[in-house]
């Protein structure tokens, strides 16, 4: 995809006009000013727009796509890209909507409704093996007492990998998953029913990972931490239940959370946040092969 504008440059008397980097510049045919016989010379340049990814001017909404202004709306333009020519682009998207952009935002109608909110995120390319879903806000019913997300929950379709059905305050958190890049189109959806409030919110980031990218998460990862430092907690964290709320714990989860190995580190300490403890299980090497060891 590669959007287009035509932009005409003028030089006069030898006064030297510096176009874009990433233009084609082509001199036209030297013109002659009998009157004043002083050569002029006139260039225009073709301007093409990557949408490649910008930094916006939003403090929530940080990540756009640089688009020429004619093709944002100005509701959407937040900051300016390549050198000024371009607007940087807020794709936000809601209930029965798709988009095809990178950094895209799945954000709640401005009148919640019940059942079924669905975006249609499709790829831009077809090098894309993994999309990161930023859970900027997610903030839906609770599980039932059983741990069943029985009232509202988040879902993702459409990948070559599974996410696990997720429901109450996970604002924060993370989920890599995996697609095919031949394959068709990844759906985020959030279903919410008669029995929830209207407090519900969401705005989740859809980032699209090309196939070589070095931010991949390892196989097998569902969660995936670059940095040294940091606290992982399990989806919609709280403290400890009690008989009357029963638990806040989602259950039959089962995923993997991956932490990546830092130069000049040769381990990793786990440390209790909080009152509540925690324990680990599982052969994390069946669930990401290699990353041990």
């Amino acid at each position: 995809m590669m959007w287009q504008a035509l932009i005409f440059v003028v030089s006069v008397m030898g006064i030297v006009v510096q176009a874009n980097p990433t233009a084609e510049v082509k001199p036209a045919e030297d013109t002659t000013n009998l009157d004043t016989h002083r050569d002029e010379k006139v260039f225009f340049a073709i301007l093409q727009i990557s949408p490649d990814e910008c930094t916006t001017s939003d403090n929530i909404r940080t990540s756009g796509t640089c688009l020429p202004s004619q093709n944002c709306d100005a509701a959407d333009q937040s900051g300016s890209c390549a050198q000024g020519v371009g607007s940087c682009c807020i794709n936000s998207r809601s209930c029965s909507e798709s988009s095809s952009f990178n950094n895209t935002y799945f954000e709640e109608p401005a009148t919640l409704t019940n059942g079924a909110c669905t975006l249609t995120l499709n790829r831009v390319n077809s090098n894309i093996c993994q999309v990161r879903l930023d859970f900027i806000d997610l903030d839906l019913g609770e599980p039932d007492m059983d741990g069943q997300c029985a009232s509202d929950f988040f879902t993702v379709t459409g990948g070559t990998s599974t996410p696990p059905m997720i429901c109450g305050s996970n604002t924060g958190q993370h989920m890599y998953v995996d697609v095919d890049p031949a394959g068709g189109p990844l759906k985020l959806t959030v279903d919410r029913t008669t029995a929830t409030n209207n407090n519900n919110n969401w705005n989740v980031k859809a980032t699209q990972i090309p196939c070589s990218s070095r931010y991949s998460a390892p196989s097998g990862c569902l969660q995936y931490y670059t940095e040294t430092s940091g606290t992982v907690s399990s989806f919609n964290p709280m403290t400890r239940p009690t008989e009357s709320d029963g638990t806040r714990e989602i259950a039959d989860l089962d995923y993997g959370i991956c932490i990546q190995m830092a130069d000049g580190y040769c381990g990793i300490t786990w440390e209790v946040n909080g009152d509540n403890g925690f324990t680990l299980s599982t052969d994390v090497n069946s669930l990401a092969p290699g990353l041990i060891g």
